[in-house]
């Protein structure tokens, strides 16, 4: 069925590099690697959606919105106390953690606060990374179930060292954003390309 279906499809793409490697067995057609859509909007638009701080002291972001990680937990507790920060968490996990402060209700709004105002992110998540290097902020990718997505999108942008496979935390270098931004850039604009031409109906190589 899915030959059947891809025998159907013009274009193809897809935000992952291994879905892509994944596709190319099952049709001789182009599969095109493009970004997530959350790339595809300007930082200046999430900028308008963004509330005010959800807590008004320096913190560091807890975002695990699928898989707990007690590795990342200790890890983050750790980091918070050596440089004097608070801990604030968005999570499936609903508790109240020693000098930390849990959002129950966050939503887009707050999401976008949250790191966009944090000082460093601690993360299993897929989109809290996109955003982090969206908002230009330091972060961390500790493992989940699957970690083909968040593996993947720190190898296209030569972050492998921010995704910690065996979650032990060891602090690296900061990263570059001058350097990574137009990295970003210039997949963004490929990205766009692709699929302005693909949703004409032209042909884009």
């Amino acid at each position: 069925d899915l030959i059947r279906y891809l025998s159907q499809i013009d274009y193809i793409s897809c935000r992952e590099t291994y879905e892509k490697k994944y596709l190319e067995q099952f049709t001789d057609k182009k599969i095109e690697h493009v970004l997530d859509p959350v790339f595809l909007l300007e930082k200046k638009d999430y900028e308008k959606l963004i509330i005010k701080r959800l807590i008004k002291q320096k913190y560091i972001l807890l975002y695990l919105p699928v898989n707990d990680n007690k590795k990342l937990r200790k890890s983050a507790r750790e980091y918070a106390r050596k440089n004097n920060l608070k801990i604030l968490e968005i999570s499936t996990q609903l508790k109240w953690h020693f000098g930390q402060k849990n959002i129950l209700n966050a939503g887009v709004q707050e999401f976008l606060s949250a790191i966009a105002n944090a000082e460093i992110v601690f993360t299993n998540s897929f989109h809290a990374i996109c955003f982090s290097m969206i908002f230009n902020r330091e972060f961390y990718v500790f493992s989940r179930k699957y970690n083909g997505k968040i593996r993947d999108i720190c190898q296209l942008f030569d972050l492998d060292d921010r995704f910690l496979s065996d979650d032990n935390f060891k602090i690296k270098e900061k990263i570059n954003y001058d350097l990574l931004n137009k990295k970003i850039e210039n997949k963004i604009s490929y990205s766009k390309k692709w699929l302005d031409a693909a949703l004409s109906g032209e042909k884009y190589d």
